[in-house]
This record gives structure tokens, sequence and C-alpha cells, in this order.
């Protein structure tokens, strides 16, 4: 059974796609000042060191049980004028 897909589609991953997407945005200057994103793309470290290249600024959920090699981990707390 044949579906039509056109032979030069190239199969690309949610991961591929998303970086062309990031990239594809930074290229047409459309403005952002930072990208989150859930753990099915904060466990993909290539993607993350990608984006990190571009110079882009990112939050990512990562599972509890990984590790970023080579990678700080920050907290940032801020005391509220109030208190």
């Amino acid at each position: 059974m044949e579906c039509g897909v056109p032979e030069d589609v190239v199969f690309k991953t949610k991961g591929e796609l998303a970086l062309e997407m990031l990239l594809n945005a930074k290229e047409r200057k459309i403005p952002f000042a930072w990208v989150g994103m859930d753990c099915f793309y904060g466990q993909q470290p290539w993607l993350l060191e990608n984006i990190d290249k571009e110079g882009i600024t990112y939050i990512a959920d990562i599972p509890c049980q990984d590790e970023l090699p080579g990678k700080e981990t920050f907290l940032i707390l801020r005391k509220n004028e109030g208190e």
C-alpha cells in the first residue's frame, strides 16, 4: 500500500525539526528571548548543544536521573522587595 509521500521528502526526527525551526526563526530575525522545552527535547544532549552553540537561551526539562555532561547547573534566587 502506498501513501503518496513524494520521493524527495526526507525523514526527520522531532528534535531535528525543532532545531530546524529555531534556526529558521533566528535567520529570519523573528524576535524571541528564549526557548522552553519539555523533557522529550531536554533529554537530547545533541539538541541542547546545538541550541547553545547558536547562542540561543533555553530552558529545558530533563528527566531527574539524567545529567548534562560538562554543564553546570545554576539556581538563581531573588529576594522579593517586600521581604
